[in-house]
């Protein structure tokens, strides 16, 4: 009898290598570890790999494997033939619209390859019914296209559907049973492959993250180790102006005592301003309404958020000039320090103003309305995330950036990085300030040497403006409303 159905191991070993090579090109980026809960209610132990190549798609590779004939109830019957194992290996590749690796749509399509040995099965199966009656043992080679959505459950983890179909070639074997009998004859032709899929997914960020966490750990680490070591050094002054003190009584007391008058009692000084408050924390009686005429960029309690070109979805990371930027560490603080204010029994907070932008290229009442929706977003995020109440927030519609545009220009321009010529330079300064019309200032210097200026704008300037900015949150003591209630 002809052997079949043997795995091809060069075939996993190709597979393997592309998806290593693949894994250490895109090591700076996220790799996704999921597992599909339906697989495992089959008795089918799985596993799949996921990391990004680019912004907007991921490379995967999954794989299943069920060494054993039965698991189910409807199997489990040790009367019964059921024959049920199978070895299968996924590559895949994916495309998120929004952002790889994260909550939200995406679509997919995978290569397929499986070895099983399935047969006797008493539960009809469609387009297998013959398996109620022969078994089959043979490999498959196919693929599918799918569509699926995902949900954040929290930084790290996520959960997501998946469903779709495919096809593919079948080279197997008959058999009349499923541990013996003779050889039927060739099972082959093309197969229909289902795909469905609700997976748990763990995201792990990348090494460069992960690098940065470990030297805070350590830096935490060290700095318990030196307060550890100066509490001896503490004690031991402390002993020691005890024993300076206990000197200086004893000379008193041999000492006559000489009348003096009584010192004039000093005069109570202000309370002293807390020195622990973050930066993005303010007085409420420091409020400044914003005005175009604030550089926000140059202010120590803005947090900027990035976002990708002409949208407002939130993400905690974008890709624009080939490099990523993280969200993540900025809405983490912000939401931390809302929420340690909120904890604070000395100070409440009282306004949240959240000033969005848009960079400088395109209509600028499109470019408007992306800037308010950019700072609603960041304001449904802190919503999301604290509890604060709607009235607390202040969403201010910053517009296109000019101001942010041409304070960041004049100080590249002034360092040599602007890639713009000094005559190009004060065209450019002497249109923003004769042109007050924002789309006529825009075409006036999408004019200039046809376009080539512009161009250079372009790339090194104005994705750094597409942004929503966290100004400042706004507390109030707890005295002060105090007084102001009894008032």
């Amino acid at each position: 009898m002809k052997a079949r159905g043997k795995f091809p191991v060069r075939h996993v070993l190709t597979i393997l290598i592309l998806a290593a090579w693949s894994l250490s090109s895109s090591a700076q980026n996220i790799v996704s570890f999921r597992n599909n809960i339906l697989w495992d209610a089959t008795g089918t132990p799985n596993l799949g790999v996921e990391y990004t190549i680019s912004n907007h798609f991921t490379l995967g590779f999954n794989a299943a494997f069920k060494p054993w004939p039965r698991f189910l109830a409807w199997d489990n019957d040790a009367s019964k033939d059921a024959r049920w194992r199978h070895l299968t290996l996924a590559p895949e590749l994916r495309y998120y619209p929004l952002q790889a690796s994260r909550p939200g749509v995406f679509f997919g399509a995978n290569f397929i390859y499986s070895h099983f040995n399935l047969g006797q099965f008493d539960v009809p199966l469609g387009p297998y019914a013959d398996l109620q009656v022969h078994r089959i043992q043979g490999d498959i080679y196919g693929g599918t296209l799918f569509l699926g959505y995902g949900w954040g459950l929290g930084q790290h983890f996520r959960l997501e559907v998946a469903a779709g179909a495919g096809a593919g070639y079948r080279d197997a074997t008959a058999y009349e049973c499923a541990h013996c009998g003779a050889e039927i004859g060739p099972s082959n032709g093309l197969t229909f492959i289902p795909k469905l899929g609700v997976n748990i997914v763990w995201n792990i960020e990348s090494r460069r993250k992960i690098r940065k966490e470990i030297i805070n750990t350590i830096n935490d680490i060290t700095a318990i180790t030196d307060a550890q070591i100066l509490i001896p050094e503490v004690s031991v002054a402390l002993d020691t102006t005890a024993s300076v003190r206990r000197t200086e009584e004893t000379v008193a007391e041999t000492q006559p005592v000489v009348e003096t008058e009584p010192e004039p009692v000093p005069e109570p000084e202000p309370a002293p301003v807390r020195s622990d408050l973050h930066p993005l924390l303010r007085n409420i009686a420091d409020y400044v309404p914003y005005s175009s005429n604030l550089i926000l960029r140059r202010d120590n309690a803005c947090v900027p958020v990035s976002f990708q070109f002409a949208k407002a979805d939130l993400l905690r990371s974008v890709f624009f000039r080939g490099e990523e930027h993280d969200n993540g560490e900025g809405l983490d603080t912000i939401v931390n320090v809302v929420n340690e204010t909120l904890a604070d029994p000395d100070i409440d907070p009282v306004k949240i103003q959240i000033v969005g932008f848009a960079s400088v290229d395109g209509n600028q009442w499109v470019n408007a309305d992306l800037a308010k929706r950019r700072a609603a977003a960041v304001k449904s995020h802190i919503k999301w995330k604290t509890g604060v109440p709607e009235e607390l927030f202040e969403i201010v519609n910053g517009g296109e950036a000019w101001s942010e545009l041409m304070d960041e220009l004049a100080e590249r321009h002034a360092a040599g990085e602007s890639k713009l010529t000094q005559d190009e330079y004060e065209r450019v300064v002497n249109i923003v300030n004769t042109e007050e019309d924002l789309d006529n200032r825009e075409l006036r210097i999408k004019e200039l040497d046809g376009g080539a200026v512009y161009q250079k704008l372009l790339k090194s300037l104005f994705a750094d403006q597409r942004s929503a900015v966290c100004v400042r949150i706004y507390y109030d003591t707890t005295d002060t409303k105090t007084n102001n209630n009894n008032e």
